[in-house]
């Protein structure tokens, strides 16, 4: 567990840089209604799945 916790340590920066982005580009897609059409496609591929017990 340590060297995954110390490359974290390491690249710290970078994964909020890219956390960052991906908020972005969360909100975007939601202001121009595209994460509408997203969250469907995914509904739909989930719904597949059956129950896991």
């Amino acid at each position: 567990l340590a060297p995954r916790l110390d490359w974290l340590k390491r690249h710290q920066s970078f994964m909020q840089k890219l956390g960052g982005v991906v908020m972005i580009a969360v909100g975007v897609s939601m202001l121009v209604g595209w994460w509408d059409l997203m969250m469907g496609v995914v509904r739909q591929w989930v719904a597949e799945f059956g129950t896991i017990l």
